[in-house]
């Protein structure tokens, strides 16, 4: 249950940090919490990375990494029936993404992803995504790219932050971050508290299971605490210990636009997270020579959650026992050893070695003991940067393996899978202004445990049978990218890529059962290695200060997806919109006003519903507007409405997107 004495303590602790003192952003860059570990200028300003830095965080209302990402040319999200947004990159949805949290990986043991809208973005310094084909640092299960979220790190005695937010609605945010660096001892904590009553429609909305207005059962509270204590020995070596814990209770909006789900005529879902937490804790090193730098990272990740599911929108009703209080207690440990060896003048060796065990259990009010899947992921890769001239060339490969240790439900489990993945990128330098690279490699994503174990069937009773899937294969993907990077005006950067994937024996968990169960119905589901995916397309984007007065962010992306399954004449991939913009542009007027605006617009996408059809959802516009005051130091207040036009638009089918929005902020970082 949300634990309201917790709240009350972040709420009182902010309110005595008022008066503090600030270090440039740029010092807040928290090395550790980087995966690359190499301290090369010409690999660091050369490799094609993207991300989000803490300024383009800040604008506007922002609140959560997944809102953060949007900017991204190839960076979407579509919510689920669950309310998770889920991420897609170039056509990868998020179970191809590893995402990481200070170098540390927080995917869900089940699932093998996690919800990004319930990660706030106070107190990050940046957010960097690395596409498809990187580096072997990233570890495993990143076929379609990795994210990590970097935190801040304090520089001087003492710091501080404090924002208050207000939206349509009775939505309040508030946020608290202190921080202080004494010597080579540094610690950090922030606290951000969001309450909502839910968000509003566009005017004028009415569908068969939403009558307008206040959108039905969207209200959540969350509650996040980040923090860190570390010691620096010298430049490059430390040691530090960090948590981000997450406490949330939400409601989750049934589909305005059907009445069942597809399977069997069962009602449309009306279901609650009543818990909803994450806690990562972790120990982070590093010791840097001359000669060599070693990073190593221990963690434990856990997460809860308890679900319900009701009969009908009054939410009092559970559906039947085996929905009610449904309940995952799941954790993973690891261990993540990386070394940079410097060989010779021209050679750099990098070398990862990356061990996880997944811990799912789950009970519900029909079970008396819980079941247990465990999972362990084994990774060493190795990469050898070569700087030939202007050339910078890096060949390297990966050995991974998955091995099924054991299922309470199943008696049968899936053989060990091992793979080698090659890669290559090639890196050339025109000129300090001028960079391009091209990369190739092999990935693979190995199937979670949602994907061993929960296919189902109904039988006559309607009763769900489940059984396990153990023939499943990993899926291979071959991504290739060609890019450039242009500094232009010494202020603004351009970077354009093109791309191609090919997922092969990509995973369909909707497939035809084709086993001896005697339980199984003649609708029984299951999961299989029948799908093949292409993903190609190109992206641009632009970004920094056009004039003294003036910042731009803007960035577009075309993407074609089509997947191939034997029998199927549909080739559409659910999620994906083939076009996108995003543009974000600030006019700063003296020293006190700053005015801002930012555009969306997201054509071709496709959405599956609840019988397994597709729809291609109407493209759509949206423009946001913002005006920022300094009225005296430090301090800033911000005003602005998302969504002006009151554009009616959906993410996925029959889930619609709020109306227009209003807000108020206040900022004071000293």
């Amino acid at each position: 249950m949300f634990n309201q004495r917790r709240i009350l303590t972040a709420a009182c602790l902010g309110a005595a940090l008022v008066f503090s003192s600030a270090a440039k952003a740029e010092e807040h860059i928290y090395k550790l919490g980087e995966i690359e570990i190499t301290d090369s200028s010409s690999w660091l300003n050369a490799k094609p990375m993207q991300e989000v830095t803490s300024e383009e965080i800040e604008a506007g209302s922002v609140s959560s990494v997944a809102e953060a990402l949007k900017q991204l040319p190839s960076a979407s999200f579509a919510p689920n029936s669950k309310g998770e947004k889920r991420l897609n990159i170039r056509g990868f949805s998020d179970r191809y993404i590893q995402v990481y949290f200070d170098g540390i990986p927080v995917a869900l043991p089940y699932e093998a992803y996690i919800d990004l809208g319930n990660y706030n973005t106070f107190g990050i310094d940046k957010i960097e995504v690395e596409t498809a084909g990187g580096s072997v640092l990233f570890g495993p299960n990143a076929a379609g790219g990795a994210v990590n979220i970097v935190t801040a790190k304090p520089e001087k005695a003492f710091e501080s932050a404090v924002e208050l937010m207000y939206r349509t609605n009775n939505t309040y945010q508030t946020r608290i971050g202190v921080g202080s660096k004494i010597g080579k001892a540094y610690g950090m904590i922030s606290l951000a508290y969001e309450d909502s009553e839910g968000f509003m429609l566009p005017d004028g909305y009415s569908e068969l299971n939403e009558n307008g207005g206040l959108r039905d059962n969207t209200g959540y509270r969350r509650a996040t605490v980040t923090g860190k204590i570390g010691y620096e020995f010298a430049k490059g070596s430390e040691v530090a210990f960090g948590i981000n814990h997450i406490e949330s209770s939400l409601e989750l909006p049934p589909n305005t636009k059907e009445t069942d789900n597809g399977r069997n005529n069962s009602p449309v879902r009306y279901w609650n997270y009543e818990d909803w937490d994450k806690d990562t804790y972790y120990l982070l090193g590093s010791l840097r020579k001359d000669s060599y730098t070693v990073t190593a990272r221990l963690y434990r990740d856990e997460y809860y959650n308890v679900m319900n599911r009701y009969t009908d929108a009054s939410y009092s009703e559970c559906f039947s026992a085996s929905w009610c209080d449904s309940a995952y207690d799941d954790y993973s440990n690891g261990v993540i050893l990386n070394t940079e060896l410097k060989t010779g003048a021209i050679n750099t060796v990098i070398l990862s070695g990356q061990y996880k065990k997944d811990v799912h259990r789950t009970k519900n009010a029909s079970m008396t003991e819980w079941e247990k899947d465990v999972a362990e992921t084994y990774f060493a890769g190795v990469e050898d940067r070569i700087t030939l001239g202007r050339f910078i060339v890096s060949l390297g490969g990966s050995y991974e393996v998955n091995n099924a240790i054991s299922s309470d439900s199943k008696d049968e489990l899936n053989d060990d899978i091992k793979v080698f993945n090659p890669q290559a990128t090639v890196i050339y330098n025109l000129s300090p202004e001028t960079v391009f690279h091209v990369k190739a490699a092999r990935k693979t994503r190995f199937p979670s445990m949602k994907e061993l174990y929960s296919s189902y069937s109904y039988n006559n009773g309607g009763q769900t049978t489940y059984f396990a899937n153990p023939g499943l294969k990993e899926e291979t993907a071959m991504n290739y990218e060609a890019g450039i990077k242009q500094s232009l005006f010494d202020t603004v950067l351009l970077q354009a890529n093109i791309f191609y994937s090919k997922i092969d024996d990509k995973i369909n968990t909707k497939a035809p059962y084709t086993g001896s169960d005697p339980d199984a119905s003649s609708d029984a589901q299951t999961s299989d290695n029948i799908d093949d995916v292409t993903m190609k397309g190109f992206e641009v984007m632009l970004g920094g200060d056009f004039t003294e007065n003036t910042t731009t962010v803007a960035s577009y992306a075309y993407i074609d997806a089509e997947k191939s399954i034997e029998g199927d004449d549909s080739d559409t991939v659910a999620d994906v919109p083939e076009h996108k913009l995003y543009l974000d542009h600030s006019y700063r007027i003296g020293k006190m006003f700053v005015l801002g605006g930012r555009l969306n617009m997201e054509k071709g996408r496709c959405s599956q519903k609840s019988d397994y059809s597709y729809t291609e959802l109407d493209t759509y516009w949206t423009a946001d507007l913002r005006a920022e005051i300094i009225p005296v130091k430090y301090t800033t207040i911000e005003v602005g409405v998302e969504n002006v036009a009151d554009e009616e638009y959906e993410l996925s089918y029959g889930l619609p997107q709020a109306g227009r929005t209003y807000y108020a902020k206040l900022k004071m970082k000293i």
